[in-house]
């Protein structure tokens, strides 16, 4: 009786072509030869952030097993060789490891806007140059796939390169308080960092100038509240705003006389409390620093 071997296993590769490819060389065969099933046909996400990779389940049959077959000559008997003959797919507990492991690496490889500001890495003018132009090129693909009309270009503002983004979209490209623009900038720097990640420098999004729009306005009400502060002699708590614009709240009001502030609150919630000193601590201050 001639023998059959048949052997299914599972292969997961970025594209179909090139499962079916590892299948082939695994089993020394032709494509022909093979039963193949397409599982799933993968995606390559954007910029490689998200991508699933393709899977198919192929089926061997040993060319003996075959002419067998065709000739309706005996039952057919598995005969194993190698450590594995049928792969199963991963059980769902890998899956979910796998996922806070990304999870994980996306929060290490997020901008820090925390209110002490992150050291940048020390790049050469060349290098952070070419860095800036991959974030515009990053960016532009990522306005261009969201359908939204604007255009990134390199600019410069006190000799440190950053992208700047103009079009007729620019109301949804910033977002309510910049929400959006903050988020584009992440993920532009999350691909920034996928490509080269033992490079720790962040690449600033502006929008026609709206950043620096914001800061002022924050740095005038800071300024306001804190004249309000210092003459009721009570505290004034500020809206929630991310890190970024509560240490502007913070830096501008840091040589202000008779108040100090401090972060209160968790998360979105998190805000800038401001509050008056008392005398003799005021006059501690004023001391201090006349020494």
């Amino acid at each position: 009786m001639n023998k059959t071997r048949v052997e299914t296993r599972e292969f997961e590769e970025k594209t179909v072509d090139k499962a079916i490819e590892a299948a082939c060389n695994y089993f020394g065969c032709a494509e022909e030869d093979l039963d193949i099933e397409i599982i799933t046909r993968g995606s390559t996400g954007l910029f490689g952030l998200g991508g699933k990779k393709a899977k198919i389940k192929v089926t061997f049959k040993s060319p003996e097993g075959k002419q067998a077959l065709e000739s309706g000559a005996g039952e057919m008997e598995a005969e194993k060789e190698g450590p594995s003959v049928v792969t199963e797919s991963e059980p769902e507990e890998s899956a979910t490891k796998a996922t806070e492991a990304d999870q994980e690496e996306e929060s290490q490889a997020q901008p820090s806007y925390v209110e002490k500001p992150q050291a940048q890495e020390e790049l050469s003018r060349e290098a952070i140059e070419q860095r800036v132009a991959l974030a515009r090129d990053i960016t532009n693909e990522i306005l261009e796939k969201s359908g939204l009309s604007g255009h990134a270009d390199v600019m410069e503002q006190t000799a440190r390169p950053f992208v700047n983004i103009t079009g007729d979209d620019l109301s949804l490209i910033i977002g309510k308080e910049g929400q959006t623009l903050d988020a584009l900038e992440y993920i532009v720097n999350l691909c920034l960092r996928r490509r080269d990640p033992d490079v720790n420098y962040r690449v600033m999004l502006e929008a026609a100038g709206y950043r620096e729009r914001r800061k002022k306005s924050l740095v005038s009400m800071a300024e306001r509240l804190a004249i309000k502060v210092k003459r009721t002699g009570r505290p004034v708590s500020l809206q929630p705003m991310p890190a970024r614009e509560r240490r502007i709240v913070h830096m501008a009001l840091k040589e202000f006389k008779g108040v100090k502030t401090h972060s209160s609150g968790q998360g979105p919630n998190r805000k800038v409390v401001i509050t008056p000193l008392r005398k003799k601590r005021h006059q501690r201050r004023q001391r201090a620093k006349e020494q």
